[in-house]
């Protein structure tokens, strides 16, 4: 369905919120995460949290 909507409605690349969204639709948590990055540290950090508590992503923390 996403795929579809951005066919005929693209996501603003200029505009890194609208950039975030069309990367969380389209199921690439990384790129949403390096967009939020660009936008606010405090959110990507937040954004990772979530993905890393839902198994979005893969956190390999070296804890030694």
């Amino acid at each position: 369905m996403f795929s579809q909507v951005s066919a005929d409605l693209p996501p603003d690349p200029t505009d890194k919120e609208d950039m975030i969204h069309a990367a969380l639709f389209s199921e690439q948590p990384e790129e949403a995460l390096r967009h939020a990055l660009q936008l606010d540290s405090w959110l990507s950090a937040h954004l990772a949290d979530f993905m890393d508590t839902m198994r979005l992503i893969e956190s390999d923390v070296d804890t030694e």
